[in-house]
């Protein structure tokens, strides 16, 4: 909707979609989004299961703000 009546693609915020959603819900709402989308996802893990996205982590460590160059493994 927003994609044909603005013509840009949107800016998604995503609060904590991995929390809150079992892994097949999760999967469905990343490809629902497609990949035109600029996607702000917070949360307390990152989101494995997005095979459709490339993202940039970053982390929140003694109040600045780091970027990480690939998920932690646990």
């Amino acid at each position: 909707w927003y994609r044909q009546r603005g013509g840009t693609p949107p800016a998604i915020l995503a609060d904590d979609i991995v929390g809150e959603l079992d892994a097949q819900r999760r999967r469905g709402f990343w490809r629902m989004l497609g990949t035109d989308c600029q996607i702000v996802a917070t949360g307390t893990a990152f989101p494995v299961e997005d095979d459709f996205h490339s993202w940039n982590h970053w982390k929140m460590e003694q109040g600045k703000l780091i970027q990480e160059n690939k998920a932690p493994t646990s």
